[in-house]
């Protein structure tokens, strides 16, 4: 018999959940994802901009398709390096800022722990519940300062979410839509538009919901009836 303790345990264990504050503080790095499609399934006409990638539980990924954080944009001004050598950028007028659209997810797992495995309660060890992995060819080849003579590639930011009329790929030749037609989810302007990619990651949208945590209970509890099965068959 299955003790009350192991059920509840069962039943957190596949409640998936998605956290994406509307501003704050976040931390930054770069990487290369060239004319590869990313896995909200973006046109990769879009990848001719500022695109990201932002961390698992912020893009909101469930079942290895989109999340609701696909699509979405946010303005980022750079403030402070993450290294060995402190510095601070502290002419504020002199901040990098820059407007990107997420087309990808920074996965929660090595070697990403560092970066993307915030949970619904904890986040980065730099204290960010949102990070953003910039591709590193949308971006200007000098948009990240280099203080001491090289790249320090990590950083501290401000950000805030933004109606993607703000991006500059917007409306651009096939920046908008699917790459494979069906495979994600990837709305112009989610938020501004009502137009939410779904948690259950369907090609599909939902209407945005002002709330910026979601759990898909319906999913958890599907699998949480397999668990139970394959337990009481055992």
């Amino acid at each position: 018999m299955i003790s009350d303790s192991l059920l509840l345990l069962l039943l957190i264990s596949v409640t998936f959940a998605f956290k994406l504050p509307s501003s704050g503080t976040a931390t930054v790095t770069h990487y290369l994802l060239g004319d590869n499609v990313g896995a909200c399934d973006c046109a990769t006409g879009a990848n001719k901009f500022p695109v990201a990638a932002i961390n698992q539980n912020a893009f909101g990924q469930v079942n290895g398709t989109a999340g609701p954080g696909c699509g979405r944009c946010f303005n980022i001004i750079l403030n402070t390096a993450i290294s060995d050598q402190n510095y601070t950028i502290t002419d504020a007028s002199n901040r990098p800022e820059i407007t990107v659209k997420i087309v990808d997810l920074c996965p929660g797992l090595a070697p990403n722990l560092e970066w993307c495995a915030q949970t619904d309660s904890t986040p980065n060890p730099h204290g960010a519940w949102v990070h953003f992995d910039l591709s590193q060819t949308t971006i200007p080849s000098n948009w990240f300062p280099q203080p001491f003579g090289y790249d320090i590639g990590q950083w501290l930011a401000t950000y805030s979410e933004v109606s993607c009329t703000e991006w500059a790929g917007y409306k651009q030749p096939q920046t908008s839509g699917l790459a494979v037609a069906g495979a994600g989810c990837c709305p112009a302007n989610p938020t501004y538009d009502n137009q939410t990619c779904p948690m259950s990651g369907s090609s599909g949208t939902t209407a945005s919901s002002s709330s910026r945590v979601y759990f898909d209970r319906a999913l958890g509890t599907l699998i949480f009836i397999a668990l139970l099965s394959v337990i009481y068959l055992n």
